[in-house]
């Protein structure tokens, strides 16, 4: 699957991606709770890019091991529309 194919209502979907971008680890804090958030920017085979956050428990686990410029197979993600409020890579 490439990353134009999926969509919010994709449940069972996996993805071959390059890591162009990955921010530091950073804390976060809000009404609902508080915890560790890093975020990726990856490209697929078309050129289509997406940016992926990884919150708390997988923040820990993935964060030493993801690293820029190499490709991974992701899946089993929460797929959500983008809010520009909450970027915090630099591009």
């Amino acid at each position: 699957m490439t990353l134009n194919m999926l969509s919010m209502m994709s449940d069972d979907w996996r993805v071959k991606a390059r890591i162009l971008r990955k921010s530091d680890k950073r804390n976060w804090k809000s009404q609902k709770g508080e915890g560790t958030v890093f975020g990726i920017d990856i490209v697929d085979c078309n050129g289509t890019e997406m940016s992926c956050s990884f919150f708390n428990n997988s923040c820990d686990k993935w964060f030493d091991m993801i690293e820029s410029g190499k490709t991974y197979v992701f899946s089993g993600g929460n797929v959500k529309m983008n809010n520009q409020k909450y970027r915090f890579l630099s591009i």
